[in-house]
């Protein structure tokens, strides 16, 4: 965790801002308590925080905006509650490009529709035995060009990025050169353990660093989806995404 440019700062506070709503939601912080039984009271996290529990009026200056919170205080309050501090202080995640398609019905085209639209679960199987049974419909985007393939997105775990029933566009990479294809923190839909899920990945490389031997799944929804690690070898397929459509009318 590296200390916050000034562009940053504004991006801290409001992370910081965010979390404390969340904690206070799980009971954890309770800005009305004066003994801590219902979760920690301002006082007593402005003692922790400060080393003064005279200070809780700062904590109210920075959910205000009115002062924005020093990097220190921000790793002491994550420690506080036993939180990774990056959850508080990371890069903001790359965008994804939006594409709004407009009365572009399925499977109908001027050229040859190059986009598989297929149900969650074809993710769970063999995407290419799907498509020989022409079990999934086609369409196409104006423009892209290529073979893609897309599906629904289900949940909220890359809130805000993706919602729930946006569409994303995706493109399979090269089975025998994943780690060297994956850019890490970008969007990919992993398929693994009959599941298919959309998240940002890293690499885990194994001791010798030469071979990824898990990797991790990152939600940008943070606040309620933990990271998982997945083996490397139980990884059937791997998909870039490339876009999203965020509206079908």
């Amino acid at each position: 965790m590296t200390p916050p440019n000034k562009l940053e700062r504004d991006l801290l506070n409001a992370r910081f801002k965010e979390l404390f709503e969340q904690l206070q939601k799980e009971g954890k912080i309770n800005r009305h308590s004066r003994n801590d039984e219902s979760g920690m009271s301002i006082k007593h996290l402005a003692e922790r925080l400060f080393d003064d529990d005279r200070c809780g009026h700062i904590i109210g200056l920075y959910l205000s905006g009115k002062r924005k919170i020093k990097y220190e205080e921000a790793k002491k309050f994550c420690e506080i509650f036993e939180l990774d501090p990056n959850i508080l202080l990371r890069n903001p995640p790359p965008r994804l490009e939006t594409t709004a398609v407009v009365n572009q019905p399925f499977g109908t085209s001027t050229s040859r529709p190059n986009i598989l639209y297929a149900p969650i679960e074809a993710f769970a199987s063999n995407a290419e035995d799907i498509q020989d049974k022409g079990e999934c419909d086609y369409f196409q985007i104006p423009g892209l060009h290529g073979d893609f393939i897309a599906f629904s997105v289900k949940g909220n775990s890359m809130y805000p990025t993706l919602t729930e029933g946006d569409i994303v566009i995706c493109s399979k990479l090269d089975d025998t050169r994943i780690q060297y294809e994956i850019k890490e923190n970008d969007i990919y839909v992993v398929s693994v353990n009959n599941a298919a899920m959309v998240k940002r990945v890293q690499l885990i490389y194994d001791k010798t660093r030469k071979k990824v031997s898990k990797l991790k799944l990152i939600s940008d929804n943070y606040l309620e989806h933990d990271p998982i690690e997945v083996d490397a070898l139980g990884v059937h397929q791997i998909w870039k995404v490339q876009k999203k459509i965020t509206s079908m009318f």
